[in-house]
């Protein structure tokens, strides 16, 4: 059984995918939040308030965090809680639920 990983997993793994193209949706997806006229005040700055948390999930979330390096345990699980609850709260904002 092979112990190297295979080129999915090393790329799954490595800081292109994660946080590179992660970063690269987040601003593509607040771009087009900005171009969009039909879209109004409040959604669009939700969306690019989603896009901003994204971007720091990205980052904060990477197996070397750029700019800090790799995290210790502890406070790996302290940062993806507060990461997830943050994406849980945005998940159930009432603005997308009314269409603000």
């Amino acid at each position: 059984m092979p112990t190297e990983p295979g080129f999915f997993e090393a790329f799954y793994a490595g800081p292109l995918q994660h946080p590179g193209l992660l970063w690269v949706a987040a601003v593509v997806g607040a771009a087009v939040a900005l171009s969009r006229r039909s879209l109004s005040d409040g959604l669009r700055w939700y969306c690019i308030g989603l896009g901003l948390l994204s971007l720091t999930d990205a980052w904060l979330t990477a197996n070397e965090i750029a700019g800090v390096g790799p995290l210790p345990p502890a406070r790996q699980v302290a940062v993806h809680r507060h990461v997830a609850e943050a994406d849980d709260r945005a998940a159930k904002s009432p603005s997308l639920a009314h269409g603000a």
